[in-house]
């Protein structure tokens, strides 16, 4: 489905814009007409004061696959019923609305910006899982004393406040810059599934190694840690419940600092999103769908997760460290 951009905000510096769609229906933006190739579908994009609503996130054909088998590694759970899609309940209304462009914005950033807006926006794991029930609003933060970075880690890109209101650190305050547009985009899109998670949870409390994982597998980032490095950190570090354990290094996390306690938290990263591609591989994406569905019904996480999956949490980490062990036995040689 592709989406018109709704012209409404101020371009600052930057000369006219526009936004262009090539044949696989991906968009792009560019202040350089002449880069649009001949035929191309061209919205102007005209400056005014305000924001721009990029788009609406609507139910689109499903896309959830069908049934995976489990990793060779792993027993399969007793059989169950086949979790099924979760109910539409997008407000077709909703939408993601992007704050005014920074100020700091050099030529060919507002592209990458506006890009990764949009491929939030285009996600098809979000409409699988649900769509927006709200419209989120994102907004860049262009200094480091910004008082909304107080906790903000180190190593973070971006953060997602509320079920609503998305922030996207500027390139050159934060670790992602525009020179690496698709992890900007991907960063983009990993913020605004917390926020769209959190819609759909409202104020049930969720496990970390979830709600990292489940932003993880929609935004399809990498795990940053070699296979190795996770099933190491899975045994060594989660005393039989890795899952559960995840984020949770307890006193040693506070006296870690830079570097290594951003490695730690690589692998608990890493981890979470083991966690959720092993509920893929034993269920498919509609498992993962449903649980949000359970928690948007008024299940606590526990209930929700055994409702969609069939098994408990604690017997999903067991099948996690059988599936792991090879890669922990290749790190030990």
């Amino acid at each position: 489905m592709v989406l018109a951009l709704l012209p409404a905000l101020p371009l600052l510096v930057l000369g006219q814009m526009y936004r262009w769609v090539d044949k696989s229906g991906e968009s792009h933006f560019t202040d350089d007409r002449s880069t649009i190739p001949k035929g191309a579908k061209v919205v102007p994009y005209e400056p005014s004061e305000g924001d721009v609503s990029i788009g609406t996130i609507k139910e689109g054909t499903p896309v959830a696959p069908a049934p995976t088998s489990a990793p060779a590694a792993v027993s399969a759970p007793a059989p169950v019923q086949e979790a099924s899609r979760p109910v539409n309940r997008a407000d077709p209304a909703a939408t993601l609305t992007l704050g005014p462009l920074p100020k700091s914005l050099k030529p060919g950033d507002a592209e990458v910006l506006l890009t990764a807006v949009q491929f939030a926006l285009d996600s098809p794991k979000l409409k699988a899982f649900g769509g927006l029930l709200k419209t989120i609003r994102l907004d860049v933060i262009e200094r480091s004393d910004d008082p909304r970075l107080s906790r903000t880690p180190e190593w973070a890109g971006g953060f997602a406040v509320s079920a609503t209101q998305v922030y996207l650190l500027s390139p050159y305050i934060g670790q992602v810059g525009y020179g690496k547009p698709r992890q900007w985009s991907q960063m983009t899109l990993h913020e605004v599934a917390h926020a769209q998670q959190r819609q759909w949870s409202g104020s049930k409390q969720v496990p970390r190694w979830f709600v990292e994982g489940y932003a993880m597998y929609v935004s399809g980032e990498e795990l940053g840690a070699t296979s190795e490095d996770v099933a190491w950190w899975a045994i060594e570090r989660g005393q039989g419940a890795p899952l559960s354990n995840a984020f949770r290094l307890g006193p040693q996390r506070a006296v870690l600092r830079g570097a290594e306690r951003a490695d730690h938290a690589l692998m608990d990263y890493g981890l979470a999103a083991e966690g959720v591609r092993l509920m893929v591989a034993l269920r498919n994406e509609a498992a993962v769908g449903a649980v949000l569905e359970g928690l948007h019904e008024g299940l606590e996480f526990d209930a929700a997760f055994k409702k969609a999956m069939g098994l408990e949490i604690k017997e999903l980490e067991a099948q996690l460290l059988t599936s792991l062990k090879p890669d922990f036995h290749q790190r030990a040689q």
